[in-house]
């Protein structure tokens, strides 16, 4: 039997996480969206994974991810791109989902 996956984010804009969360519950998982760290703090439990924005109303979403982990309340971690939170901020309706694994050809590797 899969386990249930429980994932958190924690976003500025709620609309930013709308098609990530909707894949994890489609998937038969649970998805938890908040929007500061403060009301990430005031929840129970552990998580599989964290979707952060970098910056949050109060403080780093990079920081706070590293934290979770270092209490191991979190087991994976991920960031929206700020493009993404610029978009969904500016016109809700297109938001897109753009996570994923981006498979680089050896220039661009040695590039990077």
């Amino acid at each position: 039997m899969k386990k249930r996956e429980r994932v958190l984010f924690v976003v500025r804009a709620r609309a930013v996480a709308a098609r990530a969360a909707e894949q994890v519950v489609d998937g038969g998982g649970e998805a938890v969206v908040v929007a500061s760290m403060t009301e990430a703090r005031c929840l129970d439990g552990t998580f599989d994974r964290g979707v952060f924005s970098f910056d949050l109303p109060d403080g780093s979403g990079i920081v706070f991810a590293a934290e979770l982990m270092l209490e191991s309340r979190i087991g994976y971690v991920e960031f929206f791109h700020p493009r993404d939170e610029h978009v969904a901020c500016e016109r809700p309706s297109e938001v897109r989902w753009t996570s994923g694994v981006i498979e680089l050809d050896e220039g661009a590797r040695d590039v990077a």
